[in-house]
């Protein structure tokens, strides 16, 4: 972040889901050039027919701005047509001159960058950020544990004061499918229902059983097929 933040060139933030993107982003503002102008965020899943032209064509639109940061976050999800339409506003407004751009795509597992992702890097020449998944970091995990752990006692009546030995291995042996958010939110249950002041294996092992189950029924919904894009036009549908 400290090498991307000595250019104003535009950046893609790559990784699979849950593995905190946004912060990332957040901390690039933060600690960038621009840091005391306004961040700017459009989340592209939640853009319908009229944000999006509002955001294309508007003279009020983020677009028109100068000197600010704008994050565009899961482009992944714009069809080709809009896809289009974005290069070619990117290119005709000099919009990348005048503010920093910064975008992030979804990847897939074992995937490092998407096919959207890559085609917005070239053509507007990105710097590139890809942030491993938890499974990668198995060595750097009960650092980011226990930094959790200590956050959260912070904000409890009780103090957890660590982890079983076996519950820890339990925790880096885990594949964490949806990485630090599926993380965090088993560390705060783990820590909210422990009996005791550590968090032992058999809780670990518990609660890893039931990820499992909802991991495996979320996959088996995926496999049936997503539904229609209705945001398309009639011709890519």
């Amino acid at each position: 972040i400290f090498r991307i933040n000595r250019s104003s060139l535009p950046v893609m933030v790559c990784g699979e889901d849950g593995t905190c993107k946004e912060q990332v982003v957040n901390y690039l503002y933060q600690s960038g050039q621009r840091r005391n102008r306004p961040l700017v965020i459009v989340d592209c899943y939640a853009l319908n027919d009229k944000s999006w032209s509002y955001l294309i064509d508007h003279h009020n639109s983020p677009f028109a701005q100068n000197d600010c940061t704008i994050f565009l976050k899961n482009v992944d999800v714009l069809s080709g047509q809009r896809l289009r339409q974005l290069l070619t506003a990117m290119l005709d407004m000099d919009i990348c001159k005048r503010n920093r751009m910064i975008f992030s795509c979804v990847c897939k597992r074992e995937q490092e960058i998407t096919e959207t992702g890559l085609e917005l890097m070239n053509a507007l020449e990105c710097l590139s950020l890809y942030l491993p998944p938890a499974r990668k970091r198995v060595m750097q995990l009960p650092a980011v544990f226990n930094l959790y752990l200590s956050h959260l006692n912070a904000n409890m009546e009780k103090q957890i004061i660590g982890f079983e030995d076996d519950a820890m291995r339990r925790l880096q042996e885990y594949d964490w499918p949806n990485n630090y958010s599926q993380l965090q939110r088993v560390l705060k249950e783990l820590a909210l229902m422990a009996q005791g002041n550590s968090i032992t294996a058999q809780e670990v092992r518990d609660i890893l059983k039931r990820e499992q189950t909802l991991t495996t029924a979320h996959e088996q919904v995926e496999d049936k097929g997503s539904p229609l894009d209705l945001r398309m036009t009639l011709d890519e549908l």
